[in-house]
């Protein structure tokens, strides 16, 4: 049987040595863009219908 594979956690790819490299070329701030990401995760959460079952 084959091998299942899935996608790093985001936190396992923000801590990558590369991924980090890459971030710094660009100009990109760690902090900055977790907190970018928890700001969207709660909008996603708030817009989310509270019984999403149903629809």
């Amino acid at each position: 049987m084959g091998q299942f594979h899935c996608e790093p956690p985001l936190s396992q790819m923000l801590e990558d040595p590369l991924t980090r490299a890459l971030m710094e070329s660009d100009g990109v701030d760690p902090r900055e863009l977790r907190e970018l990401l928890s700001e969207a995760r709660q909008r996603i959460a708030a817009a989310e219908p509270t019984d999403w079952r149903r629809r």
